[in-house]
């Protein structure tokens, strides 16, 4: 190996030593669930976070460290146990007025329900549309940002279409490209169209 290429490697080693020697002992399990999530080890990133809870019941990365544990379940096809994590936070969150937060979470609890399994997952459960167009309907009671509501209300509609419910989807489809769509004619310019024959002005 080059020199400097040593050098570097060195200088890397003896920062990262450093950092780890400063920062506190849970931020420190967080981080290695957070790295080991990465690195796909999920049965370690359940140990460390269990260890984090239990060492540090109070620390401000215990609730962070627990939606790492629900990740790990999902990756794991343990969905039963990722969604009473993601129940359990939304009703934590709800008693803190958190409401962006809670959005998040109901749709990433909605995105584990209406997932497909492989075929090769025969213990998964099959998707729940329903429930997860209900989570996608929560969230947009929220205060998200628009972006987000964009996001939401097209994968709302699409678990409609999703569920064969094929009027609902529709009218959702048609409520998404309203409200975003520039484009598209509302309800009053289509009724204009059907009894004149001619564009509204």
């Amino acid at each position: 190996m080059p020199r400097s290429l040593l050098l570097a490697s060195t200088l890397l080693l003896i920062f990262a030593a450093i950092l780890i020697a400063d920062t506190p002992p849970d931020q420190t399990l967080y981080l290695q669930a957070r790295t080991a999530l990465d690195q796909e080890r999920y049965p370690d990133v359940l140990r460390l976070c269990e260890q984090l809870v239990k060492e540090s019941p109070n620390s401000d990365w215990r609730h962070k460290a627990t939606f790492l544990q629900a990740d790990a379940h999902a990756r794991l096809k343990e969905f039963k146990q990722a969604a009473q994590i993601y129940e359990k936070e939304a009703r934590r969150l709800l008693d803190t007025g958190r409401k962006r937060e809670i959005a998040q979470i109901y749709i990433r609890f909605a995105e584990l329900l209406s997932r497909k399994p492989d075929k090769n997952e025969l213990d998964a459960p099959p998707p729940d549309y329903r429930k997860a167009h209900r989570l996608y309907e929560a969230a947009l009671t929220l205060e998200i940002p628009i972006e987000l509501r964009d996001e939401v209300m097209f994968r709302k509609a699409r678990m409609q279409q999703q569920a064969e419910r094929w009027q609902q989807a529709i009218h959702e489809y048609r409520e998404y490209l309203q409200e975003f769509d520039r484009l598209w004619p509302t309800e009053r310019e289509r009724t204009e169209v059907q009894s004149t024959g001619q564009e509204p002005t």
